[in-house]
């Protein structure tokens, strides 16, 4: 996706912009063994592709040789060590609306993950279950009232 910045009148300056949920270093899960497991890229079929590139036993650690290395797709992640958690990293000094903001990212992560890239594609009760999920994250944030 391009966006275009408008410095005056007349001069352009055209910038790449990625959606966080489109980034793969943004995706990071834990495994049921505890390893970390780091989006690196997408497949043409939009499937995210990780690795786990320190795991906790050093026998799992890929080896170097020839050939290229295996495609781990999130599912596949999924079916040989799940169940996966998501890990959304805080940092420690944060504003509430950049902690609501990380949790919608971590929701659309997910549904896109498990849905599919586009959401035109998706059925009416996937739609409403991630419309669902961005109600309950809103709701979490909303001001709480306070007894007098």
């Amino acid at each position: 996706m391009k966006e275009w910045i408008t410095l005056s009148a007349s001069s352009q300056i055209p910038r790449s912009v990625i959606p966080l949920h489109e980034s793969p270093q943004a995706h990071v899960f834990v495994d049921r063994d505890g390893d970390t497991w780091v989006g690196t890229a997408w497949t043409a079929g939009g499937d995210l592709l990780l690795s786990c590139p320190e795991p906790l036993n050093p026998e799992d650690a890929e080896d170097s040789g020839e050939g290229e290395p295996y495609q781990w797709t999130l599912s596949k992640v999924r079916q040989a060590f799940g169940p996966l958690t998501e890990v959304v990293p805080v940092p420690l000094m944060v504003r509430a609306e950049d902690v609501e903001e990380q949790a919608l990212a971590a929701v659309d992560a997910r549904m896109v993950a498990e849905f599919g890239p586009v959401m035109a594609e998706w059925s009416p009760e996937q739609r409403d279950r991630y419309l669902g999920e961005v109600v309950r994250v809103h709701a979490e944030f909303a001001p709480q009232e306070r007894a007098a």
